[in-house]
């Protein structure tokens, strides 16, 4: 008899149908879409982080200055400290190099020499030495500005140009009349507006000097730098617009007779296509913003309290020293961080309330008065009797 075979069936391979590798292929996907933005926050939180850190070895800067000479630098020029060794545009960031680990950068410039062997009044590549051209502060630097950092030294390197950049700049509160400190004095430095901002020309204020109180007085702040002096960079943030209605010195109804300021004309210069940048004709030809750090004078190292932090720069006319609203910035989503006078940060958001904007100012009316443009201008004023609220 013969004896029945069970047939012997192999078993099948394991393996995935193509509906069980896009399922995978799209839970993946999900996972990755939802994971990046959190590392994007991480790493930006980071960068946060020590952008705060460097605007507040800023802050402590100044008081170290201060503890030796007993004020802070001006914010051009001098009344007594170091008159010997500092020419007329060399400004606040200048002075305190000492201060942030930059002592032999300090000596070098101060006893640095031109192309012709002379001194220069003016701090562009011809009045520093060699060395200042591929020269930088990394505590003057955030992360978060790739502008900033991925040119270095500068690209324009002509005689007098931007070459080393600082995303910390110093305030000079709500004054955008006459701010430009180019040594004419007629209003920025000649006693009207002496004791209104921290920083002003040939003004070097002591603590006492800060009669709101340092804990309500920003002292420096965080501002995106330039891409280029040409017309190559329209970002509100990082660019400046040619704008000179926003001053007039006509007859308005309100302030009849009396030079006066509109900031929202200031901010009308956005385009409408594309509310991140500047309408292209608006632009100006002169964006220096950050564009050097020993530089004194306000388009490269200084920003006011008028416009909420984000907003445009404006100048009145095309020219590097001209004078103007120059607003604070950041690359961190909503706002900027700010140093008070007493060495504090703080993040001041986009959204501080800046007074009625649209309405017409007479800054000759508000110089050693409460500040027009709400709690962030009352934060710029050292004496305007406001009491600011963060």
């Amino acid at each position: 008899m013969r004896r029945s075979t069970v047939s012997q069936v192999k078993p099948l391979k394991g393996g995935f149908t193509l509906v069980e590798l896009l399922v995978v292929i799209a839970i993946i996907g999900m996972l990755v879409a939802l994971l990046l933005p959190a590392v994007q926050a991480a790493r930006e939180a980071a960068r946060r982080m020590q952008c705060t850190n460097h605007v507040k070895q800023v802050a402590l800067a100044m008081h170290n200055y201060h503890d030796t000479f007993l004020r802070i630098p001006a914010m051009r020029g001098t009344r007594g400290a170091e008159t010997s060794d500092v020419e007329p545009n060399w400004g606040p960031l200048y002075r305190i190099l000492p201060y942030i680990e930059q002592q032999a950068a300090y000596e070098a410039l101060r006893t640095g020499l031109g192309a012709d062997g002379n001194r220069r009044t003016n701090p562009g590549p011809d009045g520093q030495i060699v060395f200042a051209r591929t020269w930088s502060v990394p505590s003057l630097l955030c992360p978060s500005d790739s502008t900033a950092r991925a040119a270095l030294p500068h690209p324009i390197t002509a005689a007098n140009g931007p070459m080393h950049k600082t995303n910390i700049m110093v305030s000079t509160a709500d004054i955008a009349l006459n701010n430009h400190a180019d040594g004419g004095g007629t209003h920025f430095s000649r006693g009207q507006w002496h004791a209104r901002a921290p920083f002003i020309e040939f003004a070097e204020h002591t603590m006492a000097s800060f009669r709101d109180g340092t804990s309500n007085t920003v002292l420096v702040s965080e501002s995106v730098t330039t891409t280029d002096v040409s017309k190559g960079n329209r970002s509100i943030k990082g660019g400046s617009a040619l704008e000179p209605s926003f001053y007039t010195g006509g007859t308005p109804a309100v302030n009849t007779g009396i030079t006066y300021i509109n900031a929202s004309i200031c901010m009308a210069v956005r385009d409408t296509a594309n509310r991140k940048n500047i309408a292209s004709t608006k632009l100006s030809d002169n964006n220096w913003r950050g564009g050097r750090i020993i530089d004194g004078r306000t388009t490269f190292i200084a920003f006011n309290t008028i416009l909420p932090p984000n907003s445009p720069s404006c100048l009145r006319s095309n020219e590097v020293i001209a004078w103007g609203i120059y607003s604070a910035s950041s690359e961190h989503p909503g706002g900027v961080n700010v140093g008070l006078a007493d060495g504090a940060v703080r993040f001041i958001t986009e959204s501080i309330q800046c007074g009625t904007l649209d309405a017409d100012y007479s800054p000759r009316q508000y110089f050693s008065d409460i500040s027009p443009f709400g709690v962030w201008g009352a934060l710029g004023s050292l004496n305007g009797g406001e009491s600011a609220a963060l």
